[in-house]
């Protein structure tokens, strides 16, 4: 981009930002910049717009724009206001926002919170993908499934990780009770047999 000094009728210095596509013409602004717009500056070049971007967005010249990021730098850690700088340009690369990023921060610390590593949770999502695959299910429905699962172990007073136990316990004493049925089936057929001989 291209800044020019002009002088309008009334002899105003303008500041002519001409870009890729269009001239824009904003008129030169007398004292300090307000603190908002050098907020909302900072905070757009935070998040990896360009200068010219910045520039057009707040009618100012992106000379204002260097001035405002460069006392920025002065008065805080120059180094992490370059890391947050660079992050936010790879994020706008891959089509993100930096509130998506916000949001894996938030996730990450809650993950950290319950002892979670990313490894366990990257294997429980392909597993929940195969599994709910398998059965026609969605994945939130699933979680809901688990949800209920909970509520449940709560009812019956044990905990969910003895739950496939209490199953398979249940599962043994469900056959023993059909074998002892077909047992005594038996024991009556032949009861029957008896009688109806003599």
């Amino acid at each position: 981009m291209i800044i020019l000094a002009l002088m309008d009728s009334k002899n105003t210095p303008q500041n002519l930002c001409v870009g890729d596509d269009s001239i824009i013409l904003y008129p030169r602004m007398g004292g300090k910049i307000p603190e908002s717009i050098r907020r909302k500056v900072l905070r757009q070049w935070l998040e990896g717009y360009t200068r010219l971007q910045i520039a057009r967005d707040n009618q100012i010249g992106t000379g204002a724009v260097s001035e405002i990021i460069k006392e920025v730098k002065s008065t805080d850690s120059e180094a992490q206001i370059d890391l947050l700088r660079e992050t936010a340009v790879i994020l706008r690369r891959q089509g993100l926002e930096i509130g998506f990023f916000a949001q894996s921060i938030r996730l990450k610390r809650i993950l950290d919170g319950v002892g979670l590593t990313d490894g366990q949770v990257e294997d429980f999502a392909l597993h929940l993908s195969v599994h709910c695959f398998k059965r026609g299910l969605k994945p939130d429905e699933f979680m809901d499934v688990m949800t209920n699962i909970s509520f449940f172990s709560d009812d019956l007073g044990f905990p969910v990780e003895e739950l496939p136990r209490y199953i398979t316990r249940a599962k043994t004493l469900l056959e023993k009770l059909y074998q002892e049925i077909e047992d005594l089936k038996i024991k009556q057929k032949l009861v029957m047999e008896k009688y109806m001989l003599q």
